[in-house]
């Protein structure tokens, strides 16, 4: 055994049997799994403290392993990196509800402008709150002196704080480790910044103009106003055709504006609008109206290409996942057509019991093809077997078959 599984044997046992991963071990990918990091460390500090100081105290173990656990021990104890810990969990959590928004099957580009406005305004309330539900638990829970801590202030004003049986400490005027409450501000300000160099608010918002269900409730011209959101229309127009403006639109052209019009009007007073907008489904409500004459083709086309653009990589990585499952050694030899066709069936296509297998099943049989079950559609396993391998070999392996509940 190395020395690396040697310490992870003594951590384990000291800790009980808990099954922990420590350290680059664990593989973090989504925000959900990050989370899932940290909830670790939060929920069984205790236990990693005292596994960490019995090895510090073992003699063998190296010097520099002990040094260490020494200093893991340290900071484990700093009261001032716990709270940051739990202050990063309720950031986290705001990532994880987003970020599972972002990856959900069918996830639009169009309906993430509210998520993303959700996810921001969370942030910005936990960076000027110093934290949310976490670090309020985390506080209500650490005994400060007599009296439970309660609130941030009294926690970073007492010296020596008591958490889950492990006395947490500042570690001296110097230490490395700030405050929360002079970096929770800064901190969730630049997840804010970054998060807007991914994700630019301002180039969402248009697509946003193709979301029926933030539209108004009566029917156009709404308000009496016949302009409506035209500016986030052209937009969008011109980010789905940055390179190349096929129709020739983008440029003082009013067709684009009296097709939206156009297309509103007749939406709007359509017999069937309460209905789609009752499904309170995107996909739902365009697949029906771009199946009409109620649009004009070239916003069709248009409307069509932005609900094409992918919000994430999730659904890309969903169907190589897919792909994994048809084609595997057993049909190996499925041609990209034939796979093309069974990964649209297996993402996009009905449920198992919504699937009416008769109405195939009688086409495939009336247009003259064999039925799975028709006797002259292979010969018999016995004399299939006798005319590949020879007389001999074949009765021997007919008689093994033969007595197997395979066959």
């Amino acid at each position: 055994m190395n020395k690396g599984h040697k310490r992870m044997s003594f951590l384990r046992e000291a800790m009980g049997g808990e099954k922990i991963t420590f350290g680059g071990n664990y593989e973090t990918r989504w925000a959900a799994s990050e989370k899932k990091a940290v909830k670790v460390i939060i929920n069984h500090h205790g236990k990693i403290v005292k596994a960490l100081e019995d090895l510090s105290m073992d003699t063998s173990f190296r010097p520099e392993v002990r040094q260490t656990a020494v200093g893991l021990v340290k900071q484990l104890s700093n009261k001032n990196v716990m709270l940051i810990f739990y202050f990063f969990y309720d950031v986290l959590d705001v990532f994880e509800t987003s970020s599972l928004q972002f990856q959900k099957r069918y996830g639009l580009l169009v309906d993430q402008c509210k998520n993303i406005e959700d996810m921001t305004s969370s942030l910005r309330k936990i960076g000027s709150l110093c934290g949310g539900h976490y670090v309020s638990e985390f506080l209500k829970s650490c005994t400060c002196g007599a009296d439970k801590c309660n609130n941030l202030l009294t926690y970073e004003k007492t010296e020596e704080v008591v958490c889950n049986g492990v006395t947490l400490i500042k570690q001296g005027r110097h230490s490395q480790i700030p405050d929360l409450s002079d970096v929770a501000h800064q901190l969730t300000s630049k997840l804010l910044e970054e998060l807007n160099s991914y994700i630019p608010q301002s180039s969402v918002e248009s697509f946003d103009v193709l979301n029926p269900f933030n539209w108004p409730k009566d029917t156009y011209p709404f308000d009496g106003q016949l302009q409506f959101r035209e500016s986030d229309l052209k937009a969008s127009y011109n980010a789905v055709y940055m390179e190349e403006d096929p129709y020739e639109l983008s440029v003082g052209s009013e067709e684009l504006v009296e097709d939206w019009r156009s297309m509103l009007r007749k939406i709007t007073t359509d017999s069937k609008w309460c209905k789609m907008i009752a499904s309170k489904d995107i996909l739902v409500f365009w697949e029906h109206y771009l199946g009409t004459n109620l649009i004009p083709e070239k916003l069709k086309d248009l409307i069509r290409n932005i609900l094409a653009i992918p919000v994430g990589s999730a659904d890309v990585e969903r169907a190589f996942s897919i792909l994994t499952h048809i084609r595997d050694s057993r049909r190996s030899q499925l041609t990209a057509e034939h796979i093309e066709d069974a990964l649209r069936i297996r993402m996009n296509g009905p449920s198992p019991d919504e699937f009416n297998s008769i109405k195939y099943a009688t086409s495939w049989v009336n247009s003259g093809k064999m039925r799975s079950d028709d006797p002259n559609r292979v010969q018999p396993k016995r004399q299939r077997i006798l005319n590949e391998k020879g007389e001999e070999i074949a009765e021997m392996e007919f008689k093994y078959m033969g007595g197997s509940a395979l066959f």
